[in-house]
């Protein structure tokens, strides 16, 4: 990473790739309770909360040690890049 426009594109695909097992986990769960809720005439709000939360749950119970090291690595990266991207603006 050698330039501000690195970082940030390094800061939104980090973004990208630690959200995206959350969003896909709750779209999941959505999708087959909304089915269900079709299926039975049952319309409950927490109904269709309580399953997306218990999936974003058991996604960071699962993998959170993998999303943890992803941004930890992310972390460490751009701090080290940003002392780098000041002293080359100065030059």
């Amino acid at each position: 990473m050698n330039s501000l426009l690195d970082l940030w594109r390094e800061a939104l695909i980090t973004t990208a790739l630690v959200c995206a097992p959350l969003v896909v986990g709750a779209l999941v769960v959505g999708v087959i309770t909304s089915l269900l809720q079709a299926a039975t005439q049952m319309n409950d709000s927490s109904f269709s909360f309580v399953p997306k939360l218990v999936a974003i749950g058991l996604v960071l119970a699962m993998g959170g040690h993998a999303l943890l090291d992803r941004l930890t690595r992310y972390t460490a990266s751009a701090v080290s890049a940003a002392g780098d991207i000041g002293v080359e603006e100065r030059q």
